[in-house]
């Protein structure tokens, strides 16, 4: 997606890095990167950056 100008290129960023610790949990492996305040910026991100990028897309087509 960001590589088709979808997403901005540092959300991209972001979400991978948040997929990091989503599949440490979902395989079962202790992650000392989850917190309050991870899951709160990874909430943050979705509802904020990443919906409001994507309702621009939506818009444009």
């Amino acid at each position: 997606m960001a590589f088709e100008g979808i997403i901005a290129r540092e959300t991209y960023h972001d979400l991978k890095r948040a997929q990091k610790t989503r599949d440490a949990i979902a395989h079962g492996f202790k992650s000392s990167q989850l917190t309050v305040e991870t899951v709160q910026e990874l909430i943050d991100l979705i509802d904020g950056e990443l919906l409001q990028e994507l309702d621009n897309v939506a818009e444009e087509s």
